[in-house]
């Protein structure tokens, strides 16, 4: 007799069942639940035998010799289809999908769609009749038809291999059941805490109730239909297959409130008085929440209650990332284990990156990043850091310059193992000689002899060993996987690109788990919601109620959208909809608050982007008006829980007693005080720590450009300047900008130098430009030869790239001297002053008695005899005028100095000075005198700072500067807005700190 219980919301058959599967002798009676926790509480029974649904079909087959199938792995099915789909491309008949064909998203989503209809009980044929009837026409019967054929090749592909998949498992066990001596070898089946069953396992049990005995705990209530819609479809299917029904009455005790919600939920029931035993806290970060659940806790594991009375439950562990962690920050015993990341292992980026220097045909970049890892530290004997050092030195071009680098500088190294190793990788290679190869390689490096003898002198912990160690192993599991897959999908002996062996490895990588330490049995449980019904608790924490998280909407499978999944759902072919997934998690949320007894404590975290689950707002309607008030997280030292979070209060006081002073100096340090004050403080006065050094500074001789660094940030001069430190930069196969920068002056003085004082306005524009040309070329050469331009594949688009800037550049000039009323004509290029190799002496200017010398490069200087304009070439971006205004920009200044003492040019014979950029191939900016606006060309409609008062700001500017260099005034205190790409920010952080501006804020790049 199979008998169906319907039960209440919250009740559960699973004792009752246990006790009346003792009267079978063990074995005969099997107990069935939907997954490990649910079986793990059933097996502390110890009196039947536990198993969860696929379980079931295995042991059938098993039973009757009909094991002869293999099973398919989901990586071997996307190859299956992938080949299917390949093959349809190649012979023409695949047109609608044709453009995804190659597309990954595509074939994991055809799979998925597949075992859709596989678990919807859908043959190949009944799939084709509703398709036929649906009568689709034109492109949307071409996608019908590629989906059947998709589906069809693919069953049968699974027939001539003799493997199935999960649903291939249930109907080899039908079909044994519908056979007359089939051995079933149970008496009794016991189902509990299901909510749904796929066809495919309905029509087992259906089979199965012909040969023994079933019975079935299940929620529904049919006077509440929203929430039973979850459970309704399994409901109906056991009704139609004569299972006798029964409707049990609830009968767990719980306190008031909570039993007004297990009673009332998606009823209409009148309003009690108070919400007895639910609390409902909001927090304003997922950190919070948990510090919050945690906090909590720890006062009722304080007030006596057992760690077993306790449970929480969210919807999905993803969005809880670190929770094993901070359970141990609060000293709170947890089930969850302490886990780290697969891909995060030296050990299995190193692997990874070895496949990748021969799938991507041995590209220097993935060459450098192979030998940048601690692993080859260890066991090629070798230093990655300076490795890592030297690619800020030198460019390599190739693997094997880099190589032969290497192998000279670490001559004792067993390095030239590795390089033979890859070498030894072919680009094609069948997937077992190339999982042989690593593993015997892996053997090779002797990782647990290396690093257990690491272990034993103290240099890293026993888990850092179990990583390395687990590491290993999985690295060895996903090769052997990857051999079963290509063996299963028909390719085993094929030899295959090593792209195709990444890109395996890529996939199942990202999905291990290394699990450093194992969570303590005794400890809080934490489940997911999806995982966990039936089980009472007297305490129960709902996490996760937000919007968006849960109730968590789950899109179909975009093969098919919603619209023709209800016609398809009409047509006979079962598929389920996004409405489907809401049901599912309401029923979720309902079984997790009924498992409470004496209190539930629902939490979220609010913020911008989302706030409490609509569940939350609508729980609130059952109780009076206050009831479910939120409460907050919100720690003092009387209500603190955890060592670190005391510490975080204790920082903020401005005094402390005794004891505290002590605790917080033992753990934080004895300069506790000082640095908790120190972000703010540093910002105030001459704080040392903001840059104001004590010992004063020398300022005989300064550089125009040195002095434009100061005066943009103080502290950028004092990092760059006097600790002359360069930001950690490899040098790349692209030409560094300020070599390209080189390029063009040199080319352009090159060129000029042959026309000083040459009007070339009118002259013959071709024949200037290939004069200019060969300039270029012969610039090019000299740098070249000295290893300042890198050669590449890129070199010859960056060549003519050069090209079209000087030719551009020729053409405005040819305009501003055809069109300038004043004949300013060049007579001076790159006039250097003040440095080692020039004929000019520096410029001395006189600050409070004491001489600084001025040095720097004039890139050009034009003059008609009689008036004077200097000119200042830009490959980047022109300071903006209002910077030149307000003295931010002193470079042009200085050279108007130069002019004047070096050249004995009064100053009233100096009209201007501007910049000249070479990615528009303009003139702007500097300062001038307001009378030229109609003479020169480049000033007309605009409105050019003004020549005297610019020199005026800027002569006060610099005699502030070499005052604040003298002084050893290096303040972070950016003159514009703070640029992202400044090499000092990780050491001044003036963008995020709390005494200048808010954290994280947005700050625009200027120059």
């Amino acid at each position: 007799m199979n008998k169906l219980y319907c039960l209440p919301l919250g009740e559960t058959m699973r004792n009752k069942f246990i006790e009346d599967a003792k009267q079978f002798a063990y074995g005969q009676a099997v107990f069935v639940v939907p997954g490990h926790i649910l079986l793990d509480e059933v097996k502390k029974a110890g009196s039947v035998r536990t198993v969860i649904m696929d379980y079931l079909p295995n042991e059938l087959l098993r039973a009757n010799h009909l094991d002869v199938y293999t099973r398919i792995s989901r990586p071997a099915q996307e190859m299956v289809i992938k080949q299917i789909i390949k093959s349809l491309v190649k012979k023409g008949e695949l047109s609608y999908f044709a453009k995804l064909a190659d597309k990954k998203g595509f074939i994991k989503n055809m799979v998925s769609f597949i075992g859709e209809l596989s678990r919807g009980g859908i043959t190949c044929e009944e799939f084709y009749a509703a398709l036929q009837a649906w009568e689709r026409t034109d492109y949307l019967q071409a996608k019908d038809m590629e989906i059947y054929h998709i589906y069809l090749l693919y069953r049968q592909e699974l027939k001539k291999q003799k493997r199935y998949d999960v649903d291939g498992l249930y109907r080899l066990a039908i079909r044994a059941l519908q056979k007359e001596n089939c051995i079933v070898p149970w008496e009794k089946l016991y189902f509990s805490e299901f909510y749904q069953f796929d066809n495919l396992q309905i029509e087992l049990l259906k089979a199965l109730s012909k040969h023994c005995s079933i019975e079935v705990g299940l929620f529904y209530d049919a006077e509440r239909p929203e929430l039973s819609a979850a459970t309704e479809n399994a409901y109906m299917d056991f009704m139609g297959m004569g299972f006798i029904k029964e409707q049990l009455q609830e009968f767990t005790p719980r306190n008031q409130g909570l039993d007004h919600f297990v009673r009332s939920w998606q009823r209409e029931r009148p309003l009690v008085g108070a919400a007895d035993g639910i609390i409902v806290f909001e927090a304003y970060s997922v950190e919070n929440e948990m510090r919050g659940v945690l906090g909590k806790i720890k006062q009722q594991l304080q007030a006596g209650v057992a760690c077993r009375d306790i449970i929480c439950v969210v919807r999905s562990m993803e969005e809880y990332n670190g929770f094993s962690n901070l359970f141990k920050e609060f000293g709170i015993p947890t089930t969850l284990p302490e886990v780290t990341g697969f891909t995060a292992q030296p050990l299995a980026k190193f692997i990874e990156n070895i496949m990748k220097t021969v799938a991507a045909g041995y590209e220097i970049d993935v060459w450098k990043e192979l030998l940048n890892n601690v692993f080859v530290d260890r066991i090629f004997g070798i230093n990655h850091e300076q490795i890592e050092a030297s690619y800020n030195e030198k460019y390599f071009a190739s693997p094997n310059v880099l190589q032969e680098f290497v192998e000279n500088k670490f001559p004792q190294s067993r390095i030239g193992e590795l390089f033979n190793f890859i070498a030894s990788l072919k680009s094609k290679s069948t997937p077992a000689d190339f999982t042989n190869n690593f593993l015997q390689a892996l053997e090779g490096w002797s990782l647990e002899k290396s690093y257990g003898e690491v272990y034993k002198a103290n240099k890293i912990t026993l888990k850092q060993l179990k990583a390395v160690v687990t590491t290993k192993n999985m690295v060895t599991e996903i090769l052997e996987e990857m051999v079963g897959a290509f063996e299963q999908s028909g390719q085993g002996k094929q030899k295959r690109p090593i792209s195709e062996f990444l890109e395996f490895w890529e996939e199942r990588a990202k999905e291990k788990i290394i699990t450093l330490s194992q969570g303590d049995k005794l400890g809080i449980k934490v489940v997911e919601a999806s995982t966990i019904q039936g089980i009472l608790f007297p305490h129960v924490y709902l996490m996760g109620m937000r919007e968006g998280q849960f109730p968590k909407v789950k899109f179909e499978n975009w093969i098919y959208n919603d619209q023709e999944r209800k016609a398809l759902n009409e047509l006979g072919v079962t598929l389920p909809l996004t409405i489907a997934s809401m049901k599912i998690d309401q029923y979720f949320f309902a079984a997790v608050a009924a498992m409470a007894q004496q209190s539930l404590t629902i939490s979220y975290y609010a913020d911008d982007a989302a706030a409490a689950s609509c569940y939350v707002q609508e729980l609130q309607q059952y109780y009076e008006k206050e009831a479910l008030v939120p409460t907050f997280y919100n720690t003092d030292v009387a209500h603190c829980y955890s060592a670190e979070e005391l510490a975080g209060i204790l920082v903020q006081q401005e005094f402390l007693a005794v004891a505290e002073d002590v605790w917080l100096t033992n753990k934080l340090g004895v300069d506790f005080a000082f640095r908790k004050f120190l972000d703010k403080e540093r910002w105030t006065g001459n704080n040392i720590f903001n840059g104001y050094l004590e010992q004063k500074q020398e300022c005989k001789y300064l550089s125009a450009s040195a002095l434009d660094n100061y005066v943009q940030c103080p502290f950028n001069y004092l990092v760059t300047n006097i600790w002359q430190t360069e930001p950690w930069e490899p040098l790349e196969k692209e030409t560094q900008p300020a070599v390209i920068g080189d390029l063009y002056h040199l080319a352009l003085a090159k060129f000029l130098n042959k026309h000083l004082e040459e009007n070339i306005g009118l002259a013959d524009y071709s024949i200037l430009l290939e004069e200019l040309m060969l300039d270029l070329a012969d610039v090019y050469g000299q740098l070249a030869a000295q290893g300042l331009i890198s050669e590449s594949e890129f070199s010859k688009y960056d060549y003519k790239r050069y090209r079209i800037v000087l030719g551009k550049w020729l053409l405005a000039e040819q305009a501003y001297q055809a069109n300038q009323k004043i004949n300013l004509l060049p007579k001076y290029l790159e006039l250097a002053f003040g440095r080692k190799d020039s004929t000019l002496p520096g410029v001395p200017i006189s600050i409070d008695g004491e001489e600084t010398i001025f040095s720097g490069q004039i890139d050009r200087v034009d003059t008609d005899g009689n008036n004077y304009m200097l000119t200042d070439y830009k490959s980047g971006t022109v300071p903006s005028a209002k910077g030149v205004a307000l003295g931010r920009f002193l470079q042009l200044p200085v050279y108007i100095l130069a002019v004047e003492k070096l050249l004995s040019v009064e100053r009233s014979k100096i009209i201007g000075a501007g910049y000249y950029g070479l990615k528009n191939c303009k003139r702007s900016g500097g300062l001038w005198e307001n009378t030229l606006k109609e003479d020169l060309p480049w000033l007309y409609n605009t409105r050019p700072n003004n020549l005297s008062m610019v020199m005026e700001n800027a002569e006060s500017a610099i005699a502030a500067s070499i005052r604040g260099i003298r002084n050893s005034a290096f303040p972070a205190n950016p003159a514009e807005k703070c640029p992202a790409y400044c090499p000092c920010l990780d050491i001044c952080r003036y963008r995020v700190s709390d005494g200048t501006q808010d954290t994280g804020e947005e700050v625009e790049d200027n120059v």
